[in-house]
């Protein structure tokens, strides 16, 4: 199961008593599933149970994380159901938010300390697959919070014909619609990625382009191990500077990870491409980024992803032309 805010509440334990450090929770594993079953029975009651049911419950020595599941894995329905559930329980008027709710229920029921409890949703739990609506609640510091993420992209179209050409003399209709086929701009746009992104630009990254998914007219491939791509003005902290200067090569600038969707469209005499750009951020700290480390750019970095998903529409129409 994915590791949830493994920084944070490695801190946050750092700064309990000892005689807290040393409770150990797995061994009240039998009570807490118990009282899984009577959490489930709470949604259900609520009403909420339409929406949200429980999947699992992790227990370690010193956290309790509750995962609970939509009906559906699509990551729109997921979220629009989340959005319409947030709102059905605002009109209730209890002086708590949805999260609240729900987190404060679980402590109560499982009779657990605020640090040590976590509540967990994601659209998805297969692990072939990455997470894109993703919920985190907790406390720390004696502070709620709420973490978040959510798969938006940023769309570009690219339309071309024959007069978008460069030659000075423009070829026929029929001969652009035999040269520009969906295959011909799709390896076109595949090796200009290849050529513009593996390329070892900052100390330790292997930024490397996947191998392209075609799926009728869609085309998707993943470009991970990015180092100051769209984040252009990211730094690296005083101590890796100082190991840079002084110790040794260190790079802890945050890994960016970006998923490209292509649709090709033929119209007449012409074709339209439309592309669908998403991107992750994750921290530099570690050699390898693993499955739900990385965090939308959308919440963030809107404008920088903004800005760079204007400047690729420029390039993407240049090397087809």
């Amino acid at each position: 199961m994915r590791q949830f805010l493994l920084g944070a509440f490695a801190s946050l334990f750092l700064s309990l008593p000892l005689v807290a450090q040393r409770e150990d929770l797995t061994q009240d594993q039998k009570f807490f599933d118990q009282q899984k079953t009577l959490y489930q029975q709470w949604l259900d009651h609520s009403g909420l149970g339409k929406t949200l049911h429980v999947r699992t419950l992790e227990v370690e020595s010193q956290q309790v994380a509750l995962y609970l599941a939509f009906p559906f894995e699509n990551a729109d329905s997921v979220q629009a159901a989340w959005v319409q559930l947030k709102k059905d329980y605002k009109v209730l008027n209890t002086g708590l938010t949805l999260e609240q709710a729900l987190f404060y229920k679980m402590q109560h029921l499982m009779e657990l300390r605020e640090s040590v409890a976590n509540i967990q949703l994601y659209d998805t739990y297969d692990t072939r697959k990455e997470p894109c609506f993703y919920r985190g609640i907790y406390v720390k510091d004696d502070t709620f919070r709420v973490d978040s993420s959510g798969c938006k992209s940023k769309v570009v179209d690219i339309y071309m014909s024959p007069s978008d050409l460069k030659s000075a003399r423009k070829p026929s209709n029929g001969a652009f619609q035999k040269q520009y086929t969906q295959q011909y701009v799709f390896d076109k746009i595949h090796q200009f990625a290849k050529q513009r992104y593996e390329r070892n630009t900052c100390t330790g990254r292997n930024p490397k382009v996947s191998a392209p998914h075609i799926d009728g007219n869609i085309m998707r491939f993943e470009v991970t191990d990015l180092c100051k791509e769209v984040l252009k003005d990211t730094k690296n902290n005083d101590f890796c500077e100082f190991l840079n200067k002084y110790v040794k090569p260190c790079n802890w600038i945050q890994r960016e990870k970006l998923t490209f969707t292509f649709i090709y469209q033929p119209k007449d005499n012409a074709f339209q491409l439309k592309c669908e750009l998403e991107g992750k951020v994750g921290s530099g700290y570690y050699d390898q980024v693993g499955r739900g480390g990385y965090l939308d750019m959308e919440i963030d970095f809107d404008g920088y992803l903004t800005d760079y998903a204007n400047k690729l529409q420029y390039e993407l129409k240049e090397i087809l032309r």
